[in-house]
C-alpha cells in the first residue's frame, strides 16, 4: 500500500517474512524478494518499493537503508510555491541516484525483457481524470489488453508518489504518447490488491497460484475534511474539489479492498494474507520522517504478536512449498452490465438502501433473494438497478455480476448465450436452452456470491415462464424492474416511488443545485411539480433546458405552449435506449415512447380489444388526475347522449358492472399506467400521474380530443346531478374536474358548458367566500368568455370579485387577477370607460402588492396599451406598449414570448398610425424572429405573427406577399390546431378578405362560408367573430349585386351586434 514513511513498516514485515524463508529452506542468506515472488505491485511509496525490489532486484536489507535515506532527505526538502509542500527535484534526483547504482544509468526504462524476471507495476492516475475509477499503471512486462508507454524507472517512480499536495505532478509523454499528467495513484488504489488480481489473471493465464501477500502501512483513522467556510475557500483554491472528495476517501480504501479480497478468497484456506500493523499508526503523518522511530517500534511490536507469527508461518509455508492452490480464474470477476448510466444520475440513496436490506439474506443461505423492482414507466428503474449493479462491483465481493434483457424469453437467451461463453469460453453450445442450462449449473454451484439482472420484464405472457431462467443457490440474488405488478409475486419488491424533491433538484439543476439563487430553486420546484417528480421527464428537462440555453421561467413557458414536443424531445446524446418487442434496433426513450411501451402491452386478455382499453384510459385523463370517482360514469348509465362512451362496455342490460371495471382497472395498475384504492362502500377511486394524464391527451388528433372532452362532459354533468340529489356537502369533490375541464379550448367544448353554470350556483351552498370556490368561478368566467357567453362572464366575475374581496381584501393579487379579467371582458364588450376604471385599478393594486416591475403588473401595463388604442389615444397606447416592453426585456428577455406579443402590438399600433415602416421592422426584425427562435416556425404564436405580416402587406398594397403570408400561417395552423380552431378560421377569414379586395370573389366566398360555419359551431351565432364574418358576406354579396342576401346578412349581424354588445 501506499503511506508515505509508514512504507518502512511494509518493508520489516517483508523482512520478516523473508527471513523466516531463508530460515525455514536454510539459506545462507536472505533471499531476494524478487526471486520468489512472480508479481510485486504498489501504490504511492509502496510503488517506490515495488520497483526496488522487482525492477531493480535489489535485497530487502539494501531496500530498508535506501528507503530510510529517501524519507529523511526528501520530506526535509520543503518548499514555498508551486504544486507541492516537498521539492520534487529531490526525490527525482534520489531515485535517479537508485537507478543508476544499481543498473548502470540513471534513465534505464521500465520494460524488463529478460527471462523469469519478476513482473513489476505501478499505480498512478491521470490527473485531468480523477473522477475514473481505474487506475493507470506503468508496467515493466507487455500487458495484453493494454500497450503501457515504456516510460523511465524514475518516472514511474514519480507518477506513483506525486501526491497532491506533498509532490509536483508529473508530465510524461514519449512517440506515439501524448503528453498526460499523473499524480499519486492512492487516489483511488492506495491498497493495489484488486488491480495485482487482474493482472495476475492476464498475465498468468492458465497458472495457478500458490499465495497472495498484501502489506499495507499501518491502519489509520478516517480523513475528514472541515466544514470551515475560511479552510473551504483557502483549500479549494489549492484543490479541486473533486480531488478533495477522493483525497478523503483514501483511509477507508485500503481495508475496504482488504475485506472484499478476503471475502472472495474466503473458502480457500491459506492462500490469501494481510498483513497491516494494527496500533499505533493513526498518529504518524505521511512525511513526520522524525517519527520513524515509532514506525519501526509498532511494527516490532505487531511482528510479535502470537497471531500474526502463526499468519507469518503459514505465509512462509506458502512461498516456500510447492503446492498450488488456486486456479488463476478463481481471481476472476465477471461484470457483463450496460454502460447505460445516465450522465446527470442522481443516487436515489433511499431505494439503494431498501434494495440493500432486501438482499441482505444470511450468507450461504439456501434459497435465491429474489427482488422486484417496480414502477411507471420512466421511474427511473433501469437506472436504478445500473447505479445497484456498480455499487456492488465497487463495494462487495461478487464474482459475477450479469445483466440480461428480459423483453421476451428470446432476449433473455441471447444474452444467457453471451454470459456462458464468458464463463466458458471454450465450450461449445448446441442451442439456446444448452446455454441456459450451463449458465444455471455454473452458477448454482458457485460459492461466491452472484447478482442476476432481468431488466424490463414487462410483458405479462412472459412471467410465466421466467423461473425457468433462475439458478438455486442461497449465495444468488436476482434483481427484476418491471412495470407489470404481478412480478411482485416472484419475491420481494419494491415501488419505487416519484423521485424526492431534493434528488428532483439535483437532477434538474446539477449536484451545486444549493449554490444555486433562491429563485432558481423555487422555480426549479416548481418544473419538478410540473413533472409529476418523474425522473425521465425531469432529466429531458434538464437536457432541455442546457440545449437551448433557457432560464428556468422560459422553460416553464415553453412546456405549457409546447408540451407534446417537449415530450418527444432528447439531445444527440441520449443513455436511455431499450430495444421494444418484436423489434430490430434500439429505440430512444423518451417520456412519450416508454408509455407508448406500456399502452402495447394493453392486450386482449381481458376479453377486450386493446383499443377499447386505450379509449377508458384515455377518457380518465380528461379528467382531474387524482379522485376520478367510480361515481362518475356509474351514475351515466342510461344516459342516451353517453350510449357511445368508452364506459359503455360496462353497460349489462342497464345495470353498472362493477367487477367488469374492476377488473380491468387492475390490469391497468398491473401495467403500471393507474393506481387505483377502495373507499368504505367499495366505491374505486381512480389516480393517474399528472404527466400520463396530459401525454394521452395530446397523443389524440384535434378532433378526437373533442369527442372525448364531450363525452368526460356529460358524465360529469350525470355526476353532479347524482350527487345534488345524493348530498350537497359532497359537490367539492367535483371542483378539481371543473377545473381540469375548464382549461380545454372553447372550440372543443360546443354547448356543453352548461352544467358548469349549475355547478358554480350550487356552490354557493359552501359560501360565496370559500377561496376555491371562488377561484373556479373565476374559472368559469374565463371559459364563458372565450365561448362568446359574455353575460355568464360577467356574472362569473362579478361573483368571484366580491367574494375575493371580503375573503381575501381589495388588494389581494386574486382579487386583483379578477380585476384584470373584468377589464378584459370590458373591453371586449366595448365598454371602454369602465374597462379603463378596471385596468388602472389593478395597476395600483399590483404595483402595492408587487412592486412596479413584476410581470404580471407589466401585464395590465399592455391591456391598458390596447385599451388607448382603442380609444384613439395613441400616444398614450404607445407609452404604455414601450413601458411593458422595456420590463418584459429586462425581466424576462428579448425573446420571451410576453415581450414577443408586446412587441407585436406595437407593431399594430404603428401600423394603424401610418408608420408602416417601424411596422415592418418590428414585425420582421422582433416579433417574427423572436419567435421563430423561442418555439420555432410552426409554433401558434409565430404563426399569429405570420398571419398578421399578411394584414401588414395587405394594408401596404403587396397582395402577392400578403397571400403567402397568409398561405403559410393557415398551412401551420390546421396541422398544430386543427382546420375548425378559431386560430385558424381567423387566417381563412383574413384570406377571404385577401380575395375580395384581388376581385376573387367566388374563393372570397369560400372562405367566409367556411369561417362562418366553423365559427358557428365553435362559438354560437353571437360571437362578435360569427358576427363579423356575417357582415363581411354581407360586403360580398353586395359585391356580387347579389343585393337580397346581403340584406339578410346585415340584418343577421346587427341583431347579434346588439344583443351582444348593445
Amino acid at each position: 500500500d501506499g503511506g508515505g514513511i509508514r512504507g518502512m513498516s511494509e518493508l520489516l514485515i517483508l523482512k520478516e517474512l523473508m527471513d523466516r524463508v531463508q530460515s525455514q529452506e536454510k539459506l545462507s542468506s536472505t533471499p531476494l524478494p524478487c526471486e520468489y515472488f512472480d508479481m510485486i505491485g504498489g501504490t504511492s511509496t509502496g510503488g517506490i518499493i515495488a520497483l526496488m525490489l522487482g525492477r531493480l532486484r535489489m535485497s530487502i536489507n539494501d531496500a530498508i537503508d535506501c528507503y530510510d535515506q529517501l524519507t529523511k532527505t526528501v520530506f526535509d526538502a520543503t518548499q514555498v510555491g508551486g504544486d507541492g509542500k516537498f521539492n520534487h527535484k529531490v526525490l527525482e534526483r534520489i531515485i535517479k541516484d537508485v537507478v543508476e547504482h544499481q543498473v548502470g544509468t540513471a534513465e534505464e526504462r521500465m520494460l524488463d525483457t529478460r527471462d523469469n524476471t519478476c513482473k513489476t507495476f505501478v499505480c498512478c492516475r491521470a490527473a485531468q481524470d480523477l473522477s475514473a475509477g481505474i487506475p493507470r499503471l506503468f508496467r515493466t512486462y507487455r500487458s495484453p489488453e493494454t500497450n503501457t508507454y515504456n516510460c523511465m524507472i524514475w518516472e514511474a517512480a514519480r507518477a506513483t508518489s506525486a501526491a497532491p499536495t506533498f509532490f509536483e505532478r508529473i508530465f510524461i509523454a514519449g512517440p506515439g504518447y501524448p503528453n498526460q499528467s499523473y499524480i499519486d495513484g492512492g487516489l483511488g488504489r492506495n491498497n493495489p490488491t484488486k488491480q495485482m488480481l487482474e493482472e495476475a489473471r492476464l498475465i498468468f493465464p492458465d497458472r495457478r497460484v500458490a499465495c497472495v501477500i498484501s502489506i499495507g502501512t499501518g491502519k489509520l483513522s478516517t480523513i475528514s475534511i472541515p466544514k470551515l467556510s475560511f479552510f473551504q475557500s483557502f483549500f479549494q483554491r489549492i484543490l479541486p474539489t473533486e480531488l478533495i472528495r477522493a483525497t478523503i476517501g483514501i483511509a477507508t480504501d485500503c481495508e475496504a479492498i482488504e475485506q472484499e479480497v478476503a471475502q472472495r478468497f474466503r473458502s480457500v484456506p491459506d492462500f490469501y494474507y494481510r498483513f497491516n500493523v494494527e496500533q499505533g499508526m493513526q498518529s504518524i503523518g505521511l512525511a513526520e520522517f522524525e517519527k520513524m522511530e515509532n514506525v519501526v517500534a509498532h511494527t516490532d511490536q505487531y511482528i510479535r504478536g502470537e497471531e500474526v507469527k502463526q499468519r507469518f508461518a503459514n505465509a512462509v509455508s506458502a512461498l516456500s512449498g510447492s503446492v498450488l492452490i488456486a486456479h488463476i480464474d478463481k481471481l476472476k470477476s465477471f461484470y457483463y452490465v450496460p454502460s447505460r448510466r445516465a450522465f446527470h444520475f442522481v443516487d436515489r440513496k433511499g431505494v439503494q438502501d431498501t434494495l440493500d436490506n432486501m438482499f441482505s439474506q444470511p450468507y450461504g443461505s439456501l434459497k435465491t433473494t429474489i427482488v422486484s423492482l417496480i414502477g411507471l414507466g420512466g421511474a427511473g428503474k433501469t437506472q436504478v438497478a445500473l447505479e445497484y449493479c456498480r455499487r456492488r462491483k465497487d463495494i462487495d465481493n461478487y464474482q459475477g455480476i450479469f445483466w440480461l434483457d428480459a423483453t421476451s424469453s428470446k432476449t433473455i437467451e441471447n444474452d444467457m448465450r453471451n454470459i456462458a461463453r464468458q464463463l466458458e469460453p471454450e465450450c461449445v453450445l448446441e442451442n439456446d436452452k444448452a446455454a441456459v442450462d450451463m449458465v444455471k449449473s455454473i452458477l448454482s454451484n458457485w460459492t461466491d456470491l452472484w447478482l442476476l439482472v432481468f431488466d424490463n420484464l414487462d410483458n405479462p405472457s412472459e412471467i410465466a415462464a421466467i423461473p425457468g431462467f433462475f439458478p438455486e443457490s442461497g449465495f444468488g440474488s436476482i434483481l427484476i424492474t418491471s412495470r407489470y405488478h404481478g412480478v411482485q409475486e416472484l419475491g420481494q419488491h419494491c415501488l419505487l416511488q416519484e423521485m424526492d424533491e431534493g434528488d428532483g433538484l439535483s437532477l434538474l439543476l446539477g449536484q451545486q443545485y444549493s449554490e444555486e439563487g433562491e429563485e432558481d430553486e423555487v422555480l426549479g420546484k416548481k418544473i419538478i411539480e410540473l413533472l409529476g417528480h418523474l425522473p425521465l421527464a425531469i432529466d429531458q428537462a434538464r437536457a432541455y433546458i442546457s440545449r437551448r440555453r433557457l432560464l428556468p421561467q422560459d422553460f416553464i413557458t415553453e412546456f405549457n405552449n409546447r408540451k407534446e414536443e417537449l415530450f418527444k424531445a432528447t439531445p444527440s446524446i441520449w443513455q436511455y435506449k431499450r430495444k421494444p418487442l418484436n423489434a430490430e434496433e434500439e429505440t430512444i426513450l423518451n417520456v412519450a415512447t416508454t408509455w407508448e411501451m406500456s399502452l402495447s402491452l394493453l392486450d386482449t386478455s381481458m376479453g377486450q380489444p386493446s383499443k377499447e382499453l386505450e379509449d377508458i384510459l384515455t377518457l380518465f385523463a380528461f379528467f382531474h388526475p387524482r379522485a376520478i370517482s367510480e361515481d362518475i360514469f356509474s351514475n351515466s348509465i342510461g344516459n342516451p347522449g353517453t350510449a357511445t362512451s368508452p364506459i359503455s362496455i360496462f353497460n349489462n342490460n342497464g345495470k353498472w358492472n362493477h367487477l367488469k371495471f374492476e377488473d380491468i382497472l387492475t390490469k391497468m395498475q398491473e401495467l403500471s399506467l393507474l393506481q387505483f384504492s377502495r373507499q368504505s362502500n367499495s366505491q374505486i377511486i381512480i389516480s393517474i400521474h399528472s404527466l400520463v394524464s396530459q401525454w394521452l391527451c395530446m397523443r389524440l388528433e384535434i378532433s378526437l380530443q373533442k369527442n372525448f372532452i364531450q363525452f368526460a362532459m356529460l358524465h360529469l354533468e350525470d355526476y353532479l346531478i347524482w350527487l345534488k340529489d345524493y348530498d350537497i356537502s359532497s359537490w367539492g369533490q367535483a371542483v378539481p374536474h371543473v377545473d381540469t375541464l375548464s382549461l380545454h379550448p372553447p372550440n372543443m367544448i360546443d354547448y356543453f358548458s352548461d352544467p358548469f353554470y349549475e355547478v358554480a350556483h350550487t356552490f354557493g351552498a359552501l359560501g360565496p367566500n370559500h377561496t376555491s370556490t371562488l377561484t373556479t368561478v373565476n374559472n368559469l368566467g374565463l371559459l364563458y368568455s372565450q365561448l362568446g357567453q359574455l353575460e355568464k362572464a360577467e356574472r362569473m366575475y362579478e361573483w368571484a370579485l366580491a367574494g375575493f374581496e371580503r375573503a381575501l381584501g381589495p388588494n389581494h393579487t386574486d382579487t386583483l387577477t379578477t380585476v384584470n379579467n373584468l377589464g378584459l371582458l370590458y373591453s371586449k364588450l366595448g365598454w371602454l370607460e369602465e374597462a379603463e376604471r378596471m385596468y388602472e385599478r389593478a395597476l395600483a393594486g399590483s404595483e402595492k402588492a408587487l412592486g412596479s416591475n413584476h410581470t404580471s403588473i407589466l401585464t395590465t401595463v399592455n391591456n391598458l396599451g390596447l385599451l388607448y388604442s382603442d380609444l384613439g389615444r395613441f400616444e398614450e397606447a404607445e407609452r404604455m406598449y414601450k413601458q411593458a416592453l422595456a420590463g418584459y426585456e429586462k425581466a424576462l428577455g428579448p425573446n420571451h414570448t410576453d415581450t414577443l406579443t408586446t412587441v407585436h402590438n406595437l407593431r399594430l399600433l404603428y401600423n394603424h398610425l401610418g408608420r408602416h415602416e417601424e411596422a415592418e421592422r418590428i414585425m420582421y426584425e422582433r416579433a417574427l424572429a423572436g419567435f421563430e427562435k423561442a418555439l420555432g416556425p410552426n409554433h401558434t404564436f409565430t404563426l399569429t405573427t405570420v398571419n398578421n405580416l399578411g394584414g401588414l402587406y395587405s394594408h401596404l398594397g403587396r397582395l402577392e406577399e400578403a397571400e403567402r403570408m397568409y398561405e403559410w400561417a393557415l398551412a401551420g395552423k390546421e396541422k398544430a390546431l386543427g382546420p375548425n380552431h378559431t386560430e385558424t378560421l381567423i387566417t381563412v377569414n383574413n384570406l377571404g378578405l385577401l380575395y375580395s379586395h384581388l376581385g376573387q370573389l367566388e374563393e372570397a366566398e369560400r372562405m367566409y362560408e367556411q369561417v362562418l360555419a366553423g365559427f358557428e359551431k365553435a362559438l354560437g351565432p353571437n360571437y362578435t367573430e360569427t358576427l363579423t364574418t356575417v357582415h363581411n358576406l354581407g360586403l360580398l354579396y353586395s359585391d356580387l349585386e347579389q343585393l337580397e342576401e346581403a340584406e339578410r346578412m346585415y340584418e343577421q349581424a346587427l341583431a347579434g351586434k346588439e344583443k351582444a354588445v348593445g
